[in-house]
């Protein structure tokens, strides 16, 4: 059975679909096979049946039916490609979430704003959060906190360094309000963290 240019286009044009379908090459995945097994492989059956038995009208329902079918592909490559889009916009996020780590591990004493970061990468303060709180679900000052607390963390079980120079080393010209900071975020002082960590079994 063939079908004319002029017939598809007709087709196309009426089911609301575009004719540039007929030019392009497409692969619909889909979610699964249930959408075709289901909905369009029975179309294509009813549009063999018509032909073959030359019923009377036989134009006219194979028209609808050609109709439908082009109406279901339209959708699916519609849906494909919002789920495409949705992808995409997940990778990129997730690229500009590591890159913003990365960004605060260069410079994490330097305690720059999230506005500087977000210079840096190019987009607005505000689409970082959404980022951070998509990716991780924090802010992004909050990412830059839980870096700072715990590259302190390190430093204060590993080294030998005292709570002061550990302050310092991270940026914090006081080493109360560095405390109040680290207490606030962790429970305890970094004296008590410091001593505990130490501590023998």
């Amino acid at each position: 059975m063939t079908i004319s240019r002029s017939f598809l286009e007709g087709l196309l044009e009426s089911s609301g679909s575009s004719v540039l379908l007929l030019d392009q090459s497409s692969y619909i995945r889909g979610s699964d096979d249930t959408v075709f097994f289901e909905q369009i492989d029975p179309l294509f059956q009813q549009i063999k049946t018509e032909y073959t038995e030359r019923k009377p009208a036989r134009e006219l329902v194979i028209r609808s039916l050609l109709g439908l079918v082009f109406s279901y592909l339209s959708r699916l490559e519609t849906e494909e490609g919002s789920m495409q889009d949705k992808q995409s916009s997940v990778d990129l996020n997730l690229w500009h979430f590591r890159k913003f780590q990365n960004l605060i591990g260069y410079s994490v004493a330097d305690k720059r704003p999230v506005s500087n970061y977000a210079a840096e990468l190019r987009i607005s303060a505000t689409h970082l959060n959404r980022i951070c709180r998509a990716v991780a679900g924090k802010s992004a000052l909050n990412v830059i906190h839980d870096r700072l607390i715990s590259e302190a963390k390190v430093n204060l079980a590993y080294t030998f360094q005292s709570v002061s120079e550990v302050a310092y080393k991270l940026g914090f010209e006081d080493t109360s309000y560095f405390s109040r900071f680290f207490k606030s975020h962790t429970g305890v002082s970094p004296k008590v963290f410091k001593e505990r960590v130490r501590k023998p079994e």
